[in-house]
């Protein structure tokens, strides 16, 4: 969403030759710091149902399917390497892919939000292409041992 004001020139100011200055907000971004990311990872045999909360200093909070929370943080070079793989641009298109009816069955389901961007898919290969990027912080995560 850009947001834009008008405003009427002051007295004191018209006719100034200084530029007007900018209302409009910086569009979302994948290229910044995130905010936060969720990471969900349900299904399998077992019926997974677990979900993990990274907020950008690298504090994390996990949540399995009994509500049993686990807590850790990241280490500055895990941060560091999150953010990276986070900010990847590839991350938007792979949002943007159609959802459809998995061909597997007991197959792990993901989705992985950064801050307002969600990409979700079952591991199946079977189904055609996966999120390659997305599947990255599944398993960045899942080797920190927080997801």
């Amino acid at each position: 969403m850009v947001l834009t004001g008008c405003a009427g020139q002051s007295p004191s100011t018209a006719g100034s030759s200084a530029a007007p200055e900018s209302t409009v907000a910086p569009a979302p971004s994948l290229n910044a710091h995130f905010v936060s990311i969720t990471a969900r990872k349900a299904g399998g045999i077992a019926g997974l149902n677990d979900a993990v909360i990274i907020d950008g200093r690298g504090v994390w909070t996990h949540t399995d399917k009994a509500g049993k929370q686990t807590r850790g943080m990241l280490t500055a070079e895990q941060t560091a390497q999150l953010v990276t793989l986070a900010a990847n641009p590839q991350l938007t298109d792979e949002s943007r892919r159609p959802q459809k009816t998995t061909t597997c069955n007991d197959a792990f389901s993901y989705a992985i939000t950064i801050d307002e961007t969600t990409v979700a898919w079952v591991d199946c290969q079977a189904d055609g292409a996966l999120p390659a990027a997305a599947m990255q912080i599944a398993d960045f995560l899942g080797k920190a041992k927080a997801l």
